[in-house]
């Protein structure tokens, strides 16, 4: 694997987990309980797309 593509499986890894915890802190303040599976969604389904993201804007930031 290239630097880049580690690069960015990290970025999308480190997002993710910091949205999925910063939404379970917002479940917690609204004394809703914890659900293992909304969890792992907002993980992995921000974790991926701020994956795509930052590859694509580092892609294009390198061909200028």
């Amino acid at each position: 694997m290239s630097k880049k593509t580690i690069t960015r499986i990290l970025f999308g890894f480190i997002s993710g987990l910091f949205f999925a915890i910063f939404m379970w802190a917002l479940d917690h303040y609204n004394h809703e309980e914890f659900n293992i599976l909304k969890f792992l969604f907002h993980f992995v389904a921000f974790g991926l797309f701020q994956g795509l993201v930052s590859g694509f804007y580092f892609m294009n930031n390198n061909k200028k």
